[in-house]
């Protein structure tokens, strides 16, 4: 569903989480002003999947954008933020995610593929891209974006 079309309930639900979730990184002086962010761009057509995402990630410490719901989001995003990583769905409301992930790798950005479908359907030049098989647990989730960061697992 696109967020143009979201329900009042879930708006308000996101506004009250992302108040909860929201790095108090503009305060100057504090410890957390100091710390070195890293950005993670969430690419993913779930609603919720995507937003449970986004909260893994910043509970851990990562700051998240998106998540970016179709390609030419994701592709906006790309342009607009200075991503150190990314997390992309395969498939985007019927579409491949492939034209983000080359976009990506153009930039130098490191991603990983976060879907249900086989590596096979990967096109043999972005195979070598970590794959994270859904299900997944959040410790999962977590790994691959450290990894995608050069994170050890303990930051």
């Amino acid at each position: 569903m696109p967020i143009e079309r979201w329900p009042k309930e879930i708006w308000r639900g996101f506004i009250a989480h992302q108040a909860d979730l929201g790095p108090s990184r503009n305060r100057p002086g504090s410890f957390i002003a100091a710390m070195k962010w890293h950005k993670v761009l969430v690419v993913e057509d779930e609603v919720l999947v995507g937003y449970e995402m986004v909260a893994t990630l910043r509970r851990a410490g990562i700051e998240a954008v998106g998540p970016a719901p179709t390609i030419d989001a994701a592709l906006a995003a790309i342009k607009r933020e200075e991503c150190d990583a990314a997390l992309l769905d395969i498939n985007l409301n019927g579409f491949p995610s492939f034209s983000v992930a080359e976009a990506l790798r153009q930039n130098g950005t490191p991603f990983a593929f976060v879907t249900a479908y086989p590596r096979l359907i990967v096109p043999q030049e972005l195979r070598d891209a970590p794959l994270l098989a859904k299900p997944y647990e959040d410790r999962q989730l977590l790994s691959v974006a450290r990894y995608l960061l050069g994170m050890s697992e303990e930051s």
